[in-house]
């Protein structure tokens, strides 16, 4: 069965500076949340169709790669990425941004995803997997909003997101 989660963000500046945002290297890292235990393995070389990520996920000892293609692309207005290989049957995320006033835009997240053995799984672990989704889109909100105002606070080009060495596992 396909689902979908759609989560919106607003922010006090341009769609512009919002898509720039996403744009910038080590922002995938930036916006895993702590408790996922996941490895970025690769990040995308760019948001364009063609791009590739590979996330290392860890759950109840086991791991397993998620990889990502970035499939569409219309700069400072939308993008996607497709699971090509990952835990989800189906896994799709777009990505919209829309200036809704003069220093104001919207960023809308979409996902429709499907469960490995659907219908089962959907019954079972469905409405955890959806509070998860909001738990993780919140976190990702609230980092896109305070790295913005810092951003914008200190006017510094930030070219890359630095991140302390992760231990193995």
């Amino acid at each position: 069965m396909l689902n979908t989660y759609q989560e919106d963000l607003i922010v006090d500046y341009e769609a512009e500076k919002l898509f720039g945002y996403h744009e910038r290297p080590g922002v995938l890292r930036r916006l895993t949340p702590p408790w996922v235990n996941a490895e970025v393995l690769r990040e995308p070389e760019n948001l364009q169709a063609g791009s590739c990520a590979v996330i290392r996920l860890k759950k109840f000892g086991i791991k397993l790669n998620r990889e990502a293609r970035h499939t569409k692309y219309n700069k400072n207005r939308f993008f996607k990425d497709v699971q090509i290989k990952g835990p989800f049957r189906f896994w799709q995320h777009s990505y919209y941004f829309k200036n809704i006033s003069a220093s104001s835009s919207k960023l809308t997240d979409f996902v429709e995803y499907e469960l490995p053995l659907s219908g089962l799984l959907d019954i079972a672990v469905g409405r955890s997997v959806r509070k998860e989704l909001e738990r993780m889109f919140h976190y990702r909100h609230s980092v896109i909003k305070n790295d913005l105002s810092i951003i914008d606070k200190y006017e510094v080009p930030v070219k890359k997101f630095l991140f302390p060495a992760q231990a193995e596992s």
